[in-house]
Protein backbone atom coordinates (compact mmCIF):
# COMPACT_ATOMS: atom_id res chain seq x y z
CA UNK A 1 0.00 0.00 0.00
CA UNK A 2 1.47 3.80 -0.69
CA UNK A 3 2.64 5.86 2.12
CA UNK A 4 0.61 8.85 2.49
CA UNK A 5 1.03 12.36 4.88
CA UNK A 6 -1.19 14.32 5.59
CA UNK A 7 0.10 18.17 6.48
CA UNK A 8 -2.53 20.92 7.95
CA UNK A 9 -2.07 24.60 7.60
CA UNK A 10 -2.55 26.98 9.92
CA UNK A 11 -5.85 27.90 8.08
CA UNK A 12 -6.86 24.42 8.22
CA UNK A 13 -6.45 23.44 5.10
CA UNK A 14 -5.16 20.26 4.27
CA UNK A 15 -2.23 18.61 1.89
CA UNK A 16 -2.50 14.98 1.13
CA UNK A 17 0.63 13.21 -0.49
CA UNK A 18 0.81 9.92 -1.54
CA UNK A 19 4.33 8.11 -2.66
CA UNK A 20 5.66 4.69 -2.50
CA UNK A 21 8.07 5.26 0.63
CA UNK A 22 7.20 7.50 3.31
CA UNK A 23 10.88 8.83 3.81
CA UNK A 24 10.89 11.05 0.35
CA UNK A 25 8.66 13.11 1.72
CA UNK A 26 11.79 14.40 4.19
CA UNK A 27 13.63 15.91 1.30
CA UNK A 28 10.89 18.00 -0.20
CA UNK A 29 10.66 21.63 -0.09
CA UNK A 30 6.85 21.58 1.50
CA UNK A 31 6.16 25.79 1.32
CA UNK A 32 7.32 25.42 -2.42
CA UNK A 33 5.11 22.31 -3.47
CA UNK A 34 2.29 23.78 -2.15
CA UNK A 35 3.03 27.06 -4.10
CA UNK A 36 3.28 25.59 -6.73
CA UNK A 37 0.28 23.69 -6.46
CA UNK A 38 -1.74 27.20 -6.05
CA UNK A 39 -0.18 28.85 -9.19
CA UNK A 40 -1.60 25.94 -11.14
CA UNK A 41 -4.81 25.80 -9.29
CA UNK A 42 -5.36 29.87 -9.82
CA UNK A 43 -4.60 29.12 -13.95
CA UNK A 44 -6.98 26.61 -14.40
CA UNK A 45 -9.78 28.57 -12.39
CA UNK A 46 -8.76 31.08 -14.67
CA UNK A 47 -9.05 29.13 -18.02
CA UNK A 48 -12.16 27.95 -17.03
CA UNK A 49 -13.99 31.06 -16.44
CA UNK A 50 -12.28 33.27 -19.26
CA UNK A 51 -15.06 33.45 -22.46
CA UNK A 52 -14.98 31.28 -25.31
CA UNK A 53 -13.16 34.30 -27.67
CA UNK A 54 -10.56 34.13 -24.85
CA UNK A 55 -9.75 30.61 -25.31
CA UNK A 56 -10.14 30.69 -29.26
CA UNK A 57 -7.51 33.08 -29.50
CA UNK A 58 -5.40 31.65 -26.95
CA UNK A 59 -5.62 28.48 -29.06
CA UNK A 60 -5.08 29.96 -32.54
CA UNK A 61 -2.07 31.25 -31.43
CA UNK A 62 0.01 27.81 -31.03
CA UNK A 63 -0.08 25.07 -33.97
CA UNK A 64 1.32 25.56 -37.62
CA UNK A 65 0.24 28.41 -39.79
CA UNK A 66 -1.68 26.37 -41.82
CA UNK A 67 -3.85 25.83 -38.64
CA UNK A 68 -3.57 29.28 -37.44
CA UNK A 69 -4.66 31.01 -40.64
CA UNK A 70 -7.30 30.61 -43.53
CA UNK A 71 -4.91 31.35 -46.01
CA UNK A 72 -1.09 31.11 -45.52
CA UNK A 73 0.85 33.97 -47.68
CA UNK A 74 3.91 32.81 -49.56
CA UNK A 75 7.13 35.36 -48.37
CA UNK A 76 6.77 38.24 -46.05
CA UNK A 77 4.39 40.58 -48.51
CA UNK A 78 4.95 43.69 -46.67
CA UNK A 79 4.66 45.67 -49.97
CA UNK A 80 1.47 45.35 -52.49
CA UNK A 81 1.04 47.03 -55.78
CA UNK A 82 -2.38 48.17 -55.80
CA UNK A 83 -3.77 49.62 -59.29
CA UNK A 84 -7.49 51.47 -58.67
CA UNK A 85 -9.52 52.75 -61.67
CA UNK A 86 -12.34 55.40 -60.95
CA UNK A 87 -13.56 58.47 -61.48
CA UNK A 88 -13.79 61.78 -59.31
CA UNK A 89 -16.64 64.51 -59.20
CA UNK A 90 -14.15 67.91 -58.14
CA UNK A 91 -16.48 70.61 -58.36
CA UNK A 92 -18.26 70.76 -60.68
CA UNK A 93 -16.26 68.16 -63.14
CA UNK A 94 -16.74 64.69 -64.00
CA UNK A 95 -13.39 63.01 -64.43
CA UNK A 96 -11.61 59.68 -64.63
CA UNK A 97 -8.67 58.69 -63.02
CA UNK A 98 -5.92 56.08 -62.74
CA UNK A 99 -3.82 55.53 -59.14
CA UNK A 100 -1.25 53.16 -58.50
CA UNK A 101 -0.11 52.76 -55.00
CA UNK A 102 1.79 50.53 -52.97
CA UNK A 103 0.78 49.29 -49.79
CA UNK A 104 2.93 48.67 -47.20
CA UNK A 105 1.83 46.21 -44.15
CA UNK A 106 4.07 43.94 -41.82
CA UNK A 107 0.50 42.32 -40.89
CA UNK A 108 -0.67 41.40 -43.70
CA UNK A 109 -1.09 38.07 -42.35
CA UNK A 110 -3.03 38.42 -39.81
CA UNK A 111 -6.48 39.51 -42.26
CA UNK A 112 -6.49 35.35 -42.46
CA UNK A 113 -5.99 34.43 -39.03
CA UNK A 114 -8.62 31.77 -37.76
CA UNK A 115 -8.90 33.64 -34.42
CA UNK A 116 -11.55 36.86 -34.58
CA UNK A 117 -10.95 39.66 -35.93
CA UNK A 118 -8.58 39.23 -39.16
CA UNK A 119 -7.47 42.55 -40.14
CA UNK A 120 -4.54 44.55 -40.54
CA UNK A 121 -3.14 48.07 -40.82
CA UNK A 122 -1.41 49.78 -43.94
CA UNK A 123 0.46 52.84 -44.84
CA UNK A 124 -0.13 53.09 -48.42
CA UNK A 125 1.41 55.86 -51.25
CA UNK A 126 -0.16 56.56 -54.64
CA UNK A 127 0.39 58.62 -57.76
CA UNK A 128 -2.85 59.54 -58.96
CA UNK A 129 -3.65 60.47 -62.43
CA UNK A 130 -6.94 62.62 -63.47
CA UNK A 131 -7.95 63.28 -67.06
CA UNK A 132 -10.15 66.92 -67.13
CA UNK A 133 -12.36 67.73 -70.56
CA UNK A 134 -12.59 71.20 -71.35
CA UNK A 135 -13.85 72.47 -74.99
CA UNK A 136 -12.71 75.63 -76.12
CA UNK A 137 -12.62 77.47 -79.24
CA UNK A 138 -14.18 74.41 -80.76
CA UNK A 139 -11.77 71.77 -80.11
CA UNK A 140 -12.07 69.57 -76.93
CA UNK A 141 -8.40 69.86 -74.74
CA UNK A 142 -7.24 67.11 -72.19
CA UNK A 143 -5.43 68.18 -68.97
CA UNK A 144 -3.68 65.26 -66.49
CA UNK A 145 -2.84 66.73 -63.08
CA UNK A 146 -1.02 64.34 -61.45
CA UNK A 147 -1.28 63.81 -56.95
CA UNK A 148 0.93 62.11 -55.08
CA UNK A 149 -1.09 60.75 -51.71
CA UNK A 150 -0.27 59.09 -48.52
CA UNK A 151 -2.75 57.78 -45.94
CA UNK A 152 -3.26 55.40 -43.55
CA UNK A 153 -6.20 52.44 -42.99
CA UNK A 154 -7.09 49.64 -41.80
CA UNK A 155 -8.62 46.75 -43.20
CA UNK A 156 -11.14 44.07 -42.11
CA UNK A 157 -11.72 40.45 -43.27
CA UNK A 158 -15.46 39.73 -43.37
CA UNK A 159 -15.38 36.61 -44.85
CA UNK A 160 -15.98 34.34 -42.32
CA UNK A 161 -17.60 36.44 -39.54
CA UNK A 162 -19.38 39.98 -40.04
CA UNK A 163 -17.48 41.77 -37.49
CA UNK A 164 -17.79 45.54 -39.10
CA UNK A 165 -19.63 47.31 -41.55
CA UNK A 166 -16.62 47.88 -43.17
CA UNK A 167 -14.10 46.03 -44.91
CA UNK A 168 -11.66 48.86 -45.23
CA UNK A 169 -11.61 52.55 -43.68
CA UNK A 170 -8.88 55.62 -43.60
CA UNK A 171 -7.64 58.69 -44.18
CA UNK A 172 -4.76 60.87 -45.78
CA UNK A 173 -3.18 63.74 -47.91
CA UNK A 174 -2.35 64.67 -51.71
CA UNK A 175 -0.08 67.17 -52.97
CA UNK A 176 -0.36 68.62 -56.85
CA UNK A 177 3.07 67.30 -58.31
CA UNK A 178 1.88 67.97 -61.98
CA UNK A 179 -0.59 70.86 -63.05
CA UNK A 180 -2.05 71.02 -66.61
CA UNK A 181 -4.64 73.58 -67.46
CA UNK A 182 -5.90 75.94 -65.78
CA UNK A 183 -8.46 74.27 -62.77
CA UNK A 184 -5.91 74.30 -60.24
CA UNK A 185 -3.68 76.86 -58.92
CA UNK A 186 -0.09 76.72 -57.04
CA UNK A 187 0.53 74.75 -54.08
CA UNK A 188 -2.77 72.62 -54.05
CA UNK A 189 -3.76 70.61 -51.29
CA UNK A 190 -6.58 67.68 -50.94
CA UNK A 191 -7.94 65.82 -47.86
CA UNK A 192 -9.59 62.42 -48.19
CA UNK A 193 -11.03 60.02 -46.14
CA UNK A 194 -12.17 56.57 -47.83
CA UNK A 195 -14.01 53.48 -46.48
CA UNK A 196 -15.09 50.22 -48.61
CA UNK A 197 -18.98 48.54 -47.60
CA UNK A 198 -18.76 44.92 -45.93
CA UNK A 199 -18.19 42.57 -48.74
CA UNK A 200 -17.74 45.17 -51.52
CA UNK A 201 -14.83 46.06 -53.90
CA UNK A 202 -16.22 49.72 -54.07
CA UNK A 203 -14.39 52.48 -52.50
CA UNK A 204 -15.57 55.44 -52.00
CA UNK A 205 -14.00 58.82 -50.70
CA UNK A 206 -15.16 62.28 -49.34
CA UNK A 207 -12.39 65.00 -50.73
CA UNK A 208 -11.77 68.43 -49.57
CA UNK A 209 -9.37 70.20 -52.21
CA UNK A 210 -7.11 73.22 -51.01
CA UNK A 211 -6.10 75.20 -53.68
CA UNK A 212 -4.36 79.20 -54.86
CA UNK A 213 -1.79 78.45 -51.63
CA UNK A 214 -4.89 78.14 -49.63
CA UNK A 215 -7.10 80.91 -50.65
CA UNK A 216 -9.48 78.54 -52.31
CA UNK A 217 -11.56 75.44 -51.07
CA UNK A 218 -14.15 73.20 -52.73
CA UNK A 219 -15.64 69.75 -52.27
CA UNK A 220 -14.97 66.60 -54.41
CA UNK A 221 -15.93 62.85 -54.17
CA UNK A 222 -14.68 59.96 -56.04
CA UNK A 223 -15.48 56.33 -56.85
CA UNK A 224 -13.30 53.59 -57.62
CA UNK A 225 -12.75 49.54 -57.61
CA UNK A 226 -10.39 47.86 -55.21
CA UNK A 227 -8.38 44.88 -56.97
CA UNK A 228 -7.24 43.30 -53.91
CA UNK A 229 -6.50 43.02 -50.41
Amino acid sequence: MPDTLVLKTKTGEQLILIGGDLNKFRTLRTDSMISRALYRMRDSLAKSKSGPLLQKDSIFRVGTPAQRFTKVLQGRQVFLLQPLVGAALIKDKLSPYFSLAIDFAPQRQDYYTRAWPGMYTYLNIAASAYYLFDRAENTNRTSTPIFIDLSLGNRMNNGRVRQSRFDEFGFGVGYLVRNEGDYFQRNTFRLFGHFIASNSVLRFSPELYITDNFKRVFPGISLDIRLFN
